[in-house]
């Protein structure tokens, strides 16, 4: 699967690899700051925004029904 993940803030384009489990990881492996706490989505601090395409979140805590 050959997806791109762009950071905005960094303006950093990588491809997408399989061997990091989120989004989090990714941006940690490219040097992209991401600001995070619990290291497991229950709390909301790595909360990002998707400017297109899709995205699969197996946990939602940290975020309100609009977050989502």
């Amino acid at each position: 699967m050959n997806l791109k993940v762009k950071f905005s803030k960094s303006g950093k384009v990588v491809n997408w690899d399989d061997s990091v489990d989120n989004l989090l990881e990714l941006a940690e492996e490219h040097d992209a700051t991401i600001e995070s706490d619990c290291r497991q989505g229950y709390c909301g601090t790595c909360k990002t925004r998707l400017v297109s395409g899709e995205v699969n979140m197996e946990i939602t805590d940290g975020l309100e029904d609009e977050g989502i």
